[in-house]
């Protein structure tokens, strides 16, 4: 995890750090998550920023009317960007089934906010 919050707080676009944060999370609810992609980002073609061009291109791919946006409420793989960021990293969605933590850790750990907008 240190490698991903390396590179969350080095990250100067807000929609790189947006993916590490929501990435963060992911291996927050799987530990077999948090270990695949901890061996991910030792290779510079799986940063947090190689993820984001590839949900960038992702969203040019599928826009409607020159528009393509999808809110992120949670970490849900049904979430088109869940799926595309679980799909750069190579994560099965059903290691997100069972979340790790709990709501109570969730509600004492101090809540970081982003720009949802900064995916696109």
């Amino acid at each position: 995890m240190k490698k991903l919050e390396a590179q969350i707080a080095g990250a100067d676009d807000s929609g790189v750090k947006a993916v590490g944060i929501l990435l963060r999370e992911i291996c927050r609810m799987s530990p077999q998550a948090a270990e695949l992609v901890g061996q991910d980002l030792e290779n510079k073609g799986m940063s947090i920023q190689e993820c984001y061009g590839f949900l960038f291109a992702y969203a040019k791919k599928h826009k409607t009317k020159c528009c393509w946006a999808c809110p992120v409420v949670g970490i849900d793989p049904g979430n088109e960007v869940v799926k595309v960021i679980l799909e750069f990293y190579h994560i099965p969605a059903e290691w997100l089934a069972t979340p790790v933590h709990t709501k109570s850790q969730a509600l004492g750990r101090a809540a970081e906010s982003f720009d949802l907008l900064d995916l696109l």
